[in-house]
């Protein structure tokens, strides 16, 4: 069934919806361009799980976070796994 909407579930990764699935690459640390996930491994829990999608402009670039997707429109950055910093 075709996916309209992205959404997080429950194991900290995200289904996404058709027009993110075609165009996400593998991992952030991969030399390529275009869109790549994010994830993040806790040490303590050794447990690991998606924060977002980063846009790479090219190769060597270090990437813009996205905190929506730009196919669906729905919130992709996961906020359950960013700390506030507050001074």
């Amino acid at each position: 069934m075709a996916n309209v909407k992205c959404k997080l579930k429950e194991d900290g990764f995200y289904e996404w919806c058709n027009g993110m699935n075609t165009k996400l690459h593998g991992e952030a640390n991969a030399k390529v361009k275009g869109l790549v996930q994010v994830n993040l491994f806790n040490f303590k829990t050794t447990k690991e799980s998606c924060l977002g999608v980063v846009y790479k402009r090219d190769v060597n670039d270090k990437g813009l976070m996205l905190n929506l997707c730009p196919w669906c429109g729905e919130k992709i950055l996961n906020k359950s796994k960013v700390k506030d910093k507050k001074e």
